[in-house]
This record gives C-alpha cells, structure tokens and sequence, in this order.
C-alpha cells in the first residue's frame, strides 16, 4: 500500500505541479530536479526538466565559488552558514551547455552528473525564441555536501542514495519543510 501511495504522489508531481524557481520562468518549463534550494548528499547530481509544450531549451550548469586569498573555491553549507549573507559568487561553468527540443505536449530532460564534489551549483533553463535568444529563465540553486557531513533530516533518519534524495525532495516541495 504505501508503495502504491507513493507512486501515485510521484505521479501526482512529475505530471500536475509546477515548482517556479523565479518570477520570470516560463510555466510550460519547470525544472523537476534538483529542487531550488536544496541540499543534498551524494556525489551525483540529476537534473529532470518537465516540458509541457512543444519548445526548445537550453540547459546550463554553473558551480557557485569563492575567492577565497587570490583563489576560487567551492562555497560549501557551512560557507553559506557563516557568511550570513555576505558571499559575493563568482560563476563558473560546470559543464557545456545543452539545447533539447520538445515536439510534445509532454516531454523531459533528464541528465545525470556524476562525480560531483561538495559546493554550491546553479542550473539555468532557458526558453529558446524563434531567433535563438532566451525568452524566459528559470533556475535552481542546489548545495551538495559530503555524505560524512549530513545532518539528520526532518523526513527521513537514515543515510540516502540519490533517488531518496531527489524523492525526499520532491515531498518537500509538495508539503513544505516540516
């Protein structure tokens, strides 16, 4: 039964929410994963955009850094938690980007990075016009962590893989933090 429960929620998400990283996204665009300001533990990264109409986007992964005495670092969690507000980032990209276009009513992106170490990360979707340039923008901003440094979680008590996590935050979004 709970297996049942929970397909039906995931279900629910992938096809009758939107989740609106920022006031300028386009609502037939909405990036599924990671979820915007999330924090997750595990050295891979899955990025689910959901396309609900026939478009053409462009995908871009940055890495948030620091300079930190003349040289760029990653900015951690417990950087963010420090600083209280006063990290200035500096962008760099992660990898190249991408362009997918969808001629349904009903498409994703998906892509799976792997091997990704502790720091902040931006993913930008970009809505591609008929003239090539970006017509809306949505992002998200996500903190991977060491899985050594996780905290005990409101949700769930034991350690993660990636696709709890990405679960875990998918609930999250739909029933808030508590």
């Amino acid at each position: 039964m709970k297996k049942i429960m929970m397909i039906f929620i995931i279900v629910f998400v992938l096809f009758s929410t939107t989740i609106l990283a920022s006031a300028a996204s386009d609502p037939a665009v909405v990036i599924v994963s990671p979820v915007h300001k999330s924090e997750i533990y595990t050295n891979s990264l899955l990025i689910s955009v959901k396309i609900t109409q026939p478009k053409t986007i462009r995908v871009k992964v940055f890495e948030e850094k620091q300079k930190v005495n003349d040289e760029l670092k990653p900015i951690l969690a417990a950087d963010w938690k420090k600083a209280n507000g006063t990290i200035k980032p500096q962008t760099v990209e992660f990898v190249p980007e991408e362009d997918f276009t969808s001629i349904n009513t009903l498409s994703f992106y998906t892509k799976q990075l792997n091997e990704v170490k502790p720091g902040t990360y931006r993913i930008q979707v970009d809505t591609i016009g008929s003239e090539g340039k970006a017509t809306n923008t949505s992002y998200s901003l996500v903190i991977v962590s060491d899985k050594d440094e996780q905290e005990s979680t409101k949700i769930f008590e034991t350690s993660q893989s990636g696709t709890l996590q990405f679960l875990q935050n998918l609930l999250k979004s739909i029933f808030g933090e508590e």
